[in-house]
């Protein structure tokens, strides 16, 4: 390997983060905000999903703020706040997806992050450009060469958009999403709740041509927080650390109350360890469709792992079902420890 080849590969992986922060949402920030040598966070797009739009980007501002990072290093934009087929929701929480309460209050709480006391004054500017608009600006600045990577840990409603809208840019990009169920969903039987909060959305995504890595519920529903970890969280003995616990406790009264989970799952942050580093997990490329309908199996996530179902179609996602679990945790309480030392939290 020359130099200049060994230069080129330790270059950041450049990422863009849609969210809707959601608990499991703050980690994936703050494993993405805290190893610049490994990615470069190039802004954070902003959905609809675990709460209502407006909540969720507070959320995203203070989960920055906390890491000692703002909007003005690192651009937030707002994006879709209603799934593509439903209309304008309120902040009511009384919206129905098939039945099924559009924003998962039970487990995410009125603020979509409950459990925490992030500062309510520290409300930085937003972006005025769409979230699928930034995201086409970025993108249009990298060459095929250099795919920006967008990890999508919530509903697939502003990547669809981006996709649809800017179709030129597809071979510039990769997505990396957190969504879907081949097993047990967590908002209906048959599906996870990003892909059901907008089932027409992921349809696009899906079907769109984008080299697309799917970590599904197969694979956070092993990635669990135990007393263990939680109480390496604690001895930090911050302000953040106070926060971030704090986050953990809620989300598993949620997850014990609603799924009798005894310690609770950290999806999101399964999605960029991914882009981290891909070595440590293991993907199977198959078919996976999205099923639209209404009834029973709204939402669902269809895959054909043995290749004879969908054998007229070509295998359109990469799946992963299993990761280094230990190397996970590592890296993601290094990345907590490394927030925590530069919080203005700690400082206040």
């Amino acid at each position: 390997m020359t130099e200049e080849q060994s230069i080129v590969e330790r270059r950041p992986v450049p990422i863009i983060l849609d969210c809707d922060p959601g608990h499991d949402d703050a980690f994936a920030i703050v494993l993405a905000a805290t190893n610049p040598e490994q990615l470069s966070l190039l802004a954070i797009t902003i959905v609809s999903g675990n709460q209502s739009l407006e909540k969720t980007t507070l959320n995203a501002l203070r989960i920055l703020h906390a890491c000692g990072l703002s909007s003005s290093t690192i651009p937030v934009a707002k994006g879709a706040s209603a799934p593509l087929m439903l209309p304008e929701l309120a902040d009511t929480c009384t919206a129905d997806r098939h039945s099924v309460g559009i924003y998962p209050v039970k487990v995410h709480g009125e603020t979509g992050m409950d459990g925490a006391d992030f500062p309510l004054a520290v409300i930085p500017k937003v972006d005025e450009r769409k979230a699928w608009n930034l995201m086409a600006d970025i993108v249009s600045l990298y060459s095929a060469e250099c795919p920006v990577t967008i990890v999508a840990t919530g509903p697939l409603t502003n990547v669809a958009l981006f996709v649809t809208l800017y179709p030129e840019l597809r071979n510039r990009i990769r997505i990396v999403l957190m969504g879907g169920t081949f097993e047990r969903g967590n908002i209906h039987p048959t599906a996870e709740f990003n892909i059901l909060h907008d089932p027409e959305a992921a349809h696009i995504v899906f079907h769109s041509g984008v080299c697309l890595t799917m970590i599904p519920l197969d694979l956070t529903h092993q990635v669990l927080v135990t007393e263990d970890i939680l109480g390496k969280i604690r001895a930090l003995n911050t302000p953040f650390a106070k926060n971030m616990a704090g986050l953990v406790e809620f989300f598993r009264d949620s997850y014990q109350k609603t799924f009798g989970f005894s310690s609770p799952p950290l999806h999101d942050p399964c999605a960029v360890a991914y882009v981290l580093d891909p070595s440590r997990f293991d993907a199977q490329r198959i078919r996976v469709e999205v099923e639209t309908g209404k009834g029973l199996c709204a939402g669902q996530t269809v895959g054909d792992f043995y290749g004879c179902f969908f054998s007229n179609q070509p295998k359109n996602v990469n799946v992963v079902l299993h990761m280094d679990m230990k190397w996970f945790w590592d890296r993601m309480l290094q990345s907590l420890t490394k927030a925590n030392e530069t919080s203005p939290l700690n400082k206040d």
